[in-house]
């Protein structure tokens, strides 16, 4: 048998090969140019690819300006002010994960593209270095304020869980805040992916250690004038960035920066919310390829390792059972290109609980990523047929769905489903492909020119989706208020049917009234324009009502996927893309 060490490689016939195949692509790209140019062409659809031409975009999403402290008012004080402090902490972290993924994850991305990357001109490095760092102490600043607000948010549930039953607000006992405790997760995620997108950027970590150095040499050098003072500062700075931003211990350094000690009930809180949050997950069966829905992941996930790591548990079960999630979602879709193993992340957070993991297991994550990433290779022809066929029942629908025949509330519920299943499949096919191409990178894997061809369908497919809620605009913008009034006449009418079962009994208990408050409460929020504020209130408040089992499990599930619809209708600015 011949070796590799045996092969004489001819440095003519390696570059001639590559020229081959570089040749052969081109030809491809050029064929695939002139169907897609000939397509255009003979549908004539150009005018709705020219987004030009439409320089106002309608804004869906309700605003409205009013206080929270004017929104949660009820006759329970204690109530009011449970809910006003987690409200407002919650709309905290949506606003700084929208900071994060508009403003600071793009351009650490995207640090390093450019043509001339791989032959930049000496001392080139440093200078794109020193112009990043304005950016970089941005992103210092953003960190601590995640870490503040975690803090809070921490030491706010720990109060409200570990008082005794004389001292609380409301009457926590079968009170289970797990959207508060998926928030944390999800401040938690966002600490995470910086850390993710820092350390894949290869370029960015290659050049600080070159502008650190350069740093050293300066200030080692007499030939340079400067002063001494203000270098070693600017120095201390840098140093500083390195320890907090550059390092890859963001999360790790909230998780453990310095707390009291936490009650148990705290603890046991945080693990039946792990353990909600895990199950609701694992319902959610093939919608796991939505990016969404992968990214949502991490928030058990992280909470686990928060858990762990402040309690100092070892959950042989529990991480087992997270650790399995990797047969379902080998790989998680972070941001851009960026994707995270999702054992990787476990391994690397949690190293003394790795010993649960045999070599059995460890072997069996690198055989599922092969598999899975071939499984969902065989599966892209039939995926992108089914794709194509569902989005042409979607235009078909939608053009009939607007006669609004029947009664208004039967239109007003085929807009609403038209509205949500047109969007929820744009993000499929977005999420699909970007998988596709973000596997096959990480796993340095090349991609068949057959793939390419489901992609490049699957784009256009996206594209139609996005002509088609464009064209349509007008008409989802005075039909969007109507699906939201309808949506909401659901609430408030069940609502009001289970307020009055529990008003029957005379006899009130403290966790009664607090029932009854929190009802009312959904119902006043419901009753108006629905904006995140009011969302994030009937969301917690849903949870306080649900103690005690007042409602059925089907009325919960009514209500969770009526404020879910609400979010995506309303959320509705841009199509998703395959980014």
């Amino acid at each position: 048998m011949i070796s590799e060490g045996d092969w004489n490689y001819d440095e003519t016939v390696i570059k001639n090969l590559g020229q081959k195949y570089l040749k052969s692509y081109s030809e491809f790209i050029d064929k695939v140019n002139e169907e897609v140019s000939s397509t255009s062409e003979t549908q004539d659809v150009s005018y709705l690819w020219d987004f030009t031409l439409r320089p106002v975009q309608l804004a869906l999403a309700p605003h409205e300006h009013v206080d929270l402290v004017d929104l949660v008012k009820t006759d329970n004080k204690g109530l009011n002010k449970v809910i006003l402090v987690f409200t407002s902490l919650c709309l905290e972290v949506r606003d700084l994960k929208q900071q994060a993924f508009s403003q600071l994850l793009p351009p650490l991305i995207m640090y390093g593209e450019r043509p001339d990357a791989e032959n930049l001109p000496k001392g080139e490095a440093q200078l794109m270095i020193g112009r990043i760092i304005p950016l970089l102490q941005e992103v210092r600043g953003f960190i601590g304020r995640c870490y503040e607000v975690a803090k809070n948010l921490i030491l706010q549930l720990d109060v409200l869980f570990g008082q005794d039953k004389v001292a609380q607000s409301i009457v926590m006992k079968d009170v289970h805040l797990v959207t508060v405790f998926d928030v944390l997760g999800t401040l938690f995620t966002i600490l995470a992916i910086l850390d993710e997108v820092i350390e894949n950027n290869n370029t960015l970590n290659e050049h600080w250690t070159l502008y650190r150095s350069i740093l050293r040499t300066v200030y080692k050098a007499d030939q340079f004038s400067f002063d001494e003072g203000r270098l070693k500062l600017y120095e201390n700075i840098v140093a500083t960035l390195e320890v907090e931003v550059i390092d890859g211990r963001i999360l790790q350094n909230c998780i453990k920066q310095s707390l009291p000690v936490l009650s148990n009930r705290l603890q046991a809180e945080i693990m039946y919310s792990i353990n909600c949050l895990l199950s609701a997950n694992e319902t959610a069966g093939q919608s796991t390829r939505d990016k969404d829905i992968q990214l949502s992941l991490l928030s058990p996930v992280t909470l686990y390792i928060f858990y762990c790591t402040v309690f100092h548990v070892q959950d042989k079960k529990t991480f087992r059972n997270i650790w399995d999630l990797h047969k379902r979602v080998p790989f998680i879709h972070v941001f851009g290109p960026v994707i995270l193993p999702l054992t990787s992340f476990l391994k690397r957070h949690l190293p003394f609980c790795c010993k649960f993991v045999d070599k059995k297991m460890d072997a069996a994550v690198v055989t599922n990523r092969q598999s899975y990433l071939q499984t969902t290779v065989q599966n892209l022809n039939k995926d992108t047929v089914n794709f194509t066929a569902q989005v042409a029942a979607w235009c078909a629908d939608l053009t009939e769905g607007f006669t609004m025949e029947g009664t208004v509330q039967t239109g007003l519920e085929k807009i609403c489903r038209l509205l949500t299943n047109g969007i929820l499949l744009a993000k499929n096919i977005s999420s699909l492909v970007a998988m596709i191409m973000n596997m096959h990178s990480t796993l340095s894997k090349p991609i068949t020119k057959n793939s390419v061809m489901c992609c490049i369908t699957l784009l256009q497919q996206l594209k139609i989706i996005e002509c088609v809620f464009s064209e349509k605009e007008e008409i989802f913008a005075m039909s969007v208020s109507h699906v939201i009034q309808q949506l909401t006449l659901k609430v408030l009418n069940s609502m009001e049917n289970l307020k009055r079962k529990l008003t029957q009994d005379k006899k009130y208990s403290y966790s009664s009234l607090d029932i009854i408050a929190a009802m009312n409460l959904i119902q006043n929020c419901m009753n108006g324009c629905c904006s995140v504020p009011r969302n994030v209130i009937c969301q917690i408040a849903l949870e306080i009502a649900q103690q005690g089992k007042t409602m059925s499990n089907d009325d919960q599930l009514m209500f969770s996927n009526i404020l879910q619809k609400i979010q995506i209708v309303t959320k509705k600015k841009k199509v998703p893309t395959a980014t």
